[in-house]
């Protein structure tokens, strides 16, 4: 049956949104007529509800519907004991004599706070806790019969009930009882804790706290929860699983809690600590408490207590010391290492936990590894793999099966990977076969990568006594600080571990110092390993401190034994001939071709010219025929097995330099021994009659430089020079066969930084030769039986051909617009063939109509490559043409597809012929079967390795390599070039960022990533990839936005929007100048037509047709402006700039800071003309506007003058901090400055404001506490990249730059000027980005920017009241040092203390203090974190 006067009516406040309210509830609500919003019931409408539910805040409504007395039966008021008393009483005054009350809550919950009024005014109790004591104190029935107490918990399982039973309410298990009979899990006990210390973060935009780990925990809790769901707890459920801040009382069947359990269980942190240590304890009892155990717990809470020491400690900050450094060992590093003692070691707060005696440890790093046989490496089963282990992240890697290299098993998580280091064999259990690609954990170390293990690091920013390396496949390492120096830390020897000197922790060494770390243990059930510090390094500052940096994180470090040096000068003697088994080819027109600073010359080329043939030689220096595997010298190559090459500076040769730059190296004049490939070509046809792969002695007559090259076969005249015509015979024939072997995507090659765009026909007609060598190795050694599954083969698969196809479909339209995506477009593309106006037969793939671009719309395209190719057109220069059209990369558009291709193309690598499927694929890169690596011995040892297996091949001797061998080698080796690569970018971002910290530049920026839901946008700088290692982000908070970024879904753009106040001291027109859309001063616009019409000129080499299609280009070059709009409002310039994928952008790059090595960073960001925004003082308003404080702040003090020196920067901080998040910047254009000179050797300046121009532009901010951003742009014609002979990273450089500096204000005061009024305004630069000042910065004619920052009234404040300490009375002083305040101190004068300009207190005024100061006071405000700061309100503030 239906009761429908049971339907309830709920009874909603006005401003609640009916949207957010469950459609369930909603029916029974009262709505407006047209269901928009809720209304408040008529009495007609609470007259046909039996029931109604509402909030006690909107039940007070009711009083104003005169309502009849006893209208309401019964009044429930639930959560009451969660409820102020007054707000209970708007319900309850409804009630009449006949109305039964029933006021239901839990008066153990924590109540309610009141701080409105005094503590004396106010109640402590609920209505319900004043009624249940009221009832208890009666001893009538009535009363026994009101004070009911629920003792039953349907709710929870037994065990949840217990522990609630006796910790929160009546200290006993039995009281309250479990008759839910809820079924708790089988197998695990229902409290649970996981010890998770983590990092917390400040979420900038909720301003909420977070720590990323246990957020982590917690997901794999919930997961592990959703995979092993117990049947008896019913069907899957996944809403029943909650995460929730406070989950006690509200868990059924198991409580899940994740946090540091020494920070939960200490005294010091919080009140509830024994409610945490009880529910702790609890779980290590039952064994549900993981990560850690309770001795763990005892040492890290002892920890915590000798950190918390009283503030009367050593507070000095002086130099660190050398001195009254003890004989003896450090005590705690004397217990970790002594194995013959229980040790409980008090760690750190950052997750460390001890080791015992008792427990099963690792001795020390290189005893971790397990007794394995070699042979066994390879021993596997279907769900455990022996694996070399890559790390990707410190918590992140990938495995590699040692009988299988080209398969990876994803790693996640720190617990996954366990102890390993990046390098090492590791005995993987295979937990998912499903997953694509696998997953596992690292069960077992079988062998160390390196036998030491010593890396270079930061100091971890919330604790010292923890190491962050700077190489973030490392975790973190613990080191610990001298026991009876808190806050040192202990700089040892090396080699005897003896103390050297002691380094005192403070900010400005936590920001800039960097520490060499040796990894002395890691043991059980520890997250990080112990380590000690064995380096120093106080500041880069140079590439030489850098790369030494580097050279010791990438363990380049060798000592070069007696036994080396004594195999190396037996060498001399050595017939090079070796008894006639070698032709001699030193007759032979034979040279080199290298970088102009190239020492180790490991090829050479000859030409020889035949009649109707003619033969070219690749001739490679034979490095195997003095190298004897296993020796000495071997050895030595082995430890890096590649060459080291830091930009501009001397390389890291993989042998001894005497060798690869002299006896090794194929030097001018010089016979050296070589294995040559000598091919006869046929003279009219250029194809190849055949190949001969010999040993040889060669006899170089001339090293070219790759300029000098270029130069020669630029030219292209006629040469009398014997050698200039072998190399231009030597390009004419790579080049063939660079179009035999790539067919149509033959023009197309990535660009190198160090190789001019247009001047690269010498680095291609070398790298052709190179891989013609390589390939034919690789061809001889497949052929032979002895060698066919031995060779070290360098093999690269190509993209999966669904996602390939995916990628090329959303591109369709973009594909007839590049030369090198129409070769590579999948068949399953669809490909027609049409004839152009031209008479031109091309490609054209079927277009994807979300990117597709007709004929009619115009592409991006560099000004400077277009008129570096109307400069080539002119100089029919062909290979220039077909440079800068052909590379995608330079090519806005082109580039965000040619980054997703670049993605999908698998990583080449080495691995051993016919081992793998891989193995089998060829060389997807290069369009060849097989190839391998022979052609450079020198700098690559695997090159050796190949000219060993070539030597028995050619010789018929026995191979001395075994697959076990040959596998080994191609890991080993394969890590190792990882290493150089990384180095090699590591070291070219910190010589790009030297170079940058000395001027800054400007240059173009294409935006190759943008999410409509992301917070940032990446820019790429596709010229710059080897000092630019990783694309740049730039944050929408760093851009002081006006509003959020829209996303435009029509447009697929984002939209961006600045609000800024403007002004120019000479142009009264700024603001109009700003309104005005300006072309892209970069980018031209052509016509999408022409462009597809070069690209399928190109491909078909029709350059009839291609040169006037380049002089057509500037028809439509400059068509469009950017996206950009502007509008007025005032004061204010409101700014909009739309940006999307596939477009340039103008930045200037300075330098940032990260793990202590200087990398490049985007300083500015170029809205407009007019309109920049400074990146560097927005992320770092604090070095920009201030400086770091060296002291944290104390409890007490021993000065007033000790407090202001610890306050006052940190104060400074504050200031410059808010100052810029405010974003309330004034902008001021063309202004003068003038420089003073000064004896302190700071620059110094100032500029002159009129009153009428400061009042004209309504500037209200006290200017005496402002920043200033000052900028001016200095324009460098020299490094135009219109110039003919610029080189390829200046085709995107910008040939201006904006110096910038930070600066102070420091006094403004009014001149003795006549009418009209003006004030000086004097600064002091605080920072400057680039060290190098340009002259034109003092030039008078020379006009600035100013941005001008104001601080925050409340900063300025602060300030001032920290710097007046000096003049307050001694009650104030004491109040600052934390001083305790006595009757003698409190008193002072109140008629004698006036400050200045204020008149004299009334008596009114004096007693009024008076009363004040003798009435107990609250605490108001004060600088952030102290106890004590007095405020007066009326007529005198303090």
């Amino acid at each position: 049956t239906v009761h429908h006067e049971a339907k309830p009516l709920r009874i909603k406040a006005k401003e609640s949104n009916p949207r957010s309210t469950d459609r369930i509830t909603l029916q029974y609500c009262h709505l407006s007529r047209n269901g928009t919003h809720f209304e408040f019931p008529d009495k007609a409408v609470l007259d046909s509800a039996r029931i109604v539910i509402t909030t006690t805040a909107v039940a007070r409504f009711f009083h104003d519907m005169k309502l009849p007395e006893n209208y309401f039966s019964h009044i429930l008021i639930d959560e009451a004991s969660q409820m102020l008393e007054c707000e209970a009483l708007m319900a309850l005054g409804l009630a009449g004599k006949h109305t039964r009350v029933v006021l239901a809550g839990d008066h153990m919950q924590i109540g309610p706070k009141l701080f409105s009024v005094k503590q004396d005014k106010c109640s402590e109790q609920t209505l319900l806790n004043r009624l249940f004591y009221y009832y208890q104190a009666e001893n009538g029935d009535v009363a026994k019969q009101s004070r009911i107490i629920f003792n039953e918990n349907y709710r929870s399982t037994k065990d949840i009930v217990d522990f609630v039973s006796t910790h929160f309410y009546v200290g006993k298990s039995d009281v309250i009882k479990a008759r839910g009979y809820v079924p708790p899990h089988p197998h695990q006990h229902a409290l649970q804790f996981h010890h998770v210390r983590g990092e917390c973060c400040l979420d900038p935009t909720s301003m909420s706290w977070f720590n990323a780990e246990q957020i982590l925990s917690v997901v794999d809790i919930v997961q592990g929860i959703m995979e092993e769901w117990p049947q008896e707890w019913g069907d899957k459920d996944p809403e029943s699983v909650c995460v929730l801040s406070h989950v006690m009382t509200r868990a059924q069947s198991q409580i899940f809690v994740v946090g540091d359990a020494a920070a939960l269980s200490c005294h010091q942190f919080g009140t509830c600590w024994r409610l945490w240590r009880s529910y702790i304890e609890d779980c290590i009892k039952k064994g549900s408490a993981h990560n850690f155990t309770l001795d763990s717990l005892k040492q890290d809470l002892l920890e915590i207590s000798e950190l918390c020491r009283s503030e009367a400690e050593e507070n000095s900050d002086s130099e660190s010391t050398t001195s009254e450094i003890s004989d003896l060992e450090d005590p705690i590093l004397q217990e970790l290492l002594d194995e013959s003692k229980d040790i409980n070691v008090a760690l750190t707060e950052e997750g460390l936990f001890p080791v015992f005696q008792h427990e099963q440890y690792i001795s020390s790093v290189s005893n971790q590894i397990a007794e394995v046989d070699e042979e066994q490496l390879f021993t596997n089963s279907t769900t455990h793999k022996h694996c070399e282990l890559v790390m990707d992240y410190f918590d992140r890697a990938y495995a590699k099966p040692l009988d299988e290299p080209s398969i990876r098993i994803e790693i996640k998580g720190r617990k996954n990977i366990g102890q390993a280091f990046p390098g090492d064999k590791v005995t993987v259990e295979i937990l998912s076969e499903i997953s694509n690609p696998p997953t596992g954990k690292v069960i077992n170390i079988l062998e160390s990568a390196d036998t030491v293990k010593e890396f270079v690091c930061t100091l971890e920013r919330h604790d010292t006594q923890v190491m962050t390396p700077i190489n973030k496949c490392i975790s973190k390492i613990y080191t610990p600080f001298w026991k009876d120096k808190p806050n040192h830390i202990a700089v040892r020897n090396p080699k005897n571990l003896k103390i050297e000197k002691f380094i005192k922790i403070n900010e400005e060494r936590h920001r800039k110092y960097l520490f060499v770390v040796k990894v002395l243990k890691w043991r059980k059930f520890c997250h990080y390993p112990l380590g000690i510090a064995v380096g120093l390094f106080p500041e880069i500052t140079s590439l030489d401190d850098g790369l030494n940096v580097l050279n010791i994180e990438f363990q380049l470090r060798r000592t070069l034994s007696s036994s080396v040096e004594t195999q190396m000068q037996d060498f001399q003697s050595l017939n090079l001939f070796e008894d006639g088994r070698r032709r001699d080819f030193r007759m032979l027109p034979t040279f080199t071709i290298d970088p102009a600073d190239s020492q180790d010359l490991d090829d050479a080329i000859s030409v020889m010219d035949l009649g109707d043939c003619y033969e070219i030689g690749v001739h490679i220096s034979d490095v195997a025929s003095f190298l004897a595997k296993g020796s000495e010298l071997d050895k030595y190559a082995k430890l890096l097995c590649t060459s080291f090459y830091p930009c501009g500076k001397e390389p890291i040769h993989m042998f001894p330099k005497e060798l690869s730059a002299n006896f090794f190296s194929l030097i001018p004049n010089h016979d050296r021994r070589a294995i040559s490939l000598i091919i006869q070509v046929d003279t009219k046809t250029n194809c190849i009659k055949k190949r001969l792969v010999c040993k040889s002695v060669i006899h170089s007559k001339r090293k070219f430089s790759y300029d000098e090259a270029e130069d020669i076969l630029e030219n292209n005249r006629q040469h009398y020079d014997l050698l200039e015509m072998c190399l231009l015979k030597a390009w004419n024939f790579a080049e063939v066969h660079r179009k035999y072997r790539k067919q149509d995507d033959w023009c197309y090659k990535m660009p190198d930084e160090d190789v001019t765009l247009g001047r690269r026909r010498s680095h291609l007609m070398v790298e052709e030769l190179m891989v013609m060598f390589n390939h034919t190795v690789a061809e001889r050694l497949l052929s032979d039986e002895t060698t066919r599954s031995l060779t070290p083969l360098r093999c690269q698969d190509g993209p999966k051909r669904e996602k390939l196809i995916d990628l090329f479909d959303k591109n369709a339209s973009l594909i007839p617009l590049s030369v090198h995506f129409s070769s590579r477009a999948p068949e399953s593309v669809y490909v027609s063939h049409e004839l152009n106006n031209q008479g031109l037969i091309h490609r054209t793939a079927m277009p994807n109509p979300q990117a597709e671009i007709s004929d009619s719309e115009t592409i991006p395209i560099l000004k400077s490559v277009l008129r570096c190719l109307k400069t080539a057109a002119e100089q029919k220069n062909i290979y220039k043409i077909i440079d800068f059209i052909s590379t995608d990369e330079i090519h806005p558009q082109l580039l965000p597809f040619a980054t997703a291709f670049r993605r999908l193309c698998h990583k080449a690598c080495i691995l051993r012929s016919n081992s793998t499927h891989v193995s089998r694929t060829g060389h997807y890169d290069l369009d060849l079967d097989s190839y391998t690596w022979a052609s450079s011995p020198v700098r690559r040892y695997i090159d050796v390795i190949v000219q060993r297996l070539l030597h028995s091949v050619i010789d018929k001797t026995n191979v001395r390599y075994t697959a076990h061998d040959i596998d080994l080698s191609c890991i080993e080796f394969s890590r190792k070039n990882d290493q150089q690569s990384a180095y090699e970018r590591k070291a070219n971002a910190l010589h790009f960022a030297l170079k940058l910290s000395t001027q800054s530049e400007k240059k173009v920026a294409y935006i190759v990533e943008l999410n409509p839901s992301g917070t940032n946008f990446r820019l790429s700088f596709p010229l710059n990839r080897t000092s630019i290692s990783e694309n740049l982000d730039i944050m929408y908070r760093d851009l002081q936005l006006a509003d959020q970024p829209q996303f435009d879904e029509t447009n697929n753009c984002m939209i961006l929007k600045w609000v800024r106040r403007i002004y120019s001291f000479s142009n009264p027109h700024i603001l109009a100048e700003v309104k005005q859309q300006n072309p892209n001063s970069v980018m031209a616009y052509v016509s999408t037509k022409t462009w597809k019409c070069l690209a399928a000129a190109l491909r078909e080499e029709n350059w009839d047709i291609l040169f006037p299609l380049i002089e057509k280009l500037d028809v439509s070059s400059r068509v469009h402006a950017r996206q950009f709009q502007e509008r007025l409002r005032n004061h204010y310039a409101e700014l909009s700039l739309r940006i999307k994928q596939g477009e340039a952008v103008e930045v200037q790059l300075g330098t940032t800071t990260a793990r202590g090595l200087m990398t490049p960073a985007i300083q500015l960001f170029v809205v407009h003309p007019k309109f920049e925004i400074c990146l560097e003082h927005v992320k770092d308003s604090i070095k920009c506007f201030s400086k770091y404080a060296f002291h944290s702040s104390r409890n007490t003090y021993n000065s007033y003058m000790d407090y202001q020196a610890i306050w006052k920067p940190l104060s400074e901080m504050e200031s410059a901090s808010n100052a810029v998040s405010e974003n309330e910047s004034i902008i001021i254009e063309d202004a003068v400055l003038k420089w003073k000179t000064s004896p302190q050797k700071t620059h110094e300046g100032f500029f002159l404001l009129p009153l009428d121009k400061k009042s004209q532009w309504s500037i209200e901010c006290d200017l005496r506490n402002s920043f200033l951003c000052i900028r001016t742009k200095i324009h460098q014609s020299q490094s135009s990249p219109f110039l003919e002979n610029s080189q390829c990273t200046a085709l995107m450089d910008i040939p201006s730059i904006t110096w910038m500096a930070h600066a102070i204000i420091t006094e403004v005061e009014e001149t003795d000027s006549k009418e009209p009024k003006i004030l000086q305004i004097d600064f002091q630069i605080n920072h400057m980005p680039m060290t190098n000042i340009p002259e034109a910065i003092f030039c008078e004619r020379t006009r600035f920017t100013l941005e001008l920052i104001p601080k925050l009234l409340p900063d300025v404040r602060k300030e001032d009241a920290i710097n007046s300490l000096t003049k307050a009375n001694k009650l104030v002083k004491y109040i600052a040092m934390g001083r305790k305040i006595n009757s003698e101190g409190a008193r002072f004068e109140i008629d004698g203390y006036l400050p200045s300009g204020f008149s004299h207190l009334n008596n009114s005024q004096c007693k009024a203090i008076r009363e004040a100061l003798t009435n107990p006071f609250t605490l108001i405000q004060g600088p952030p974190g102290e106890k004590y700061f007095l405020t007066f309100f009326g007529p005198r503030l303090l």
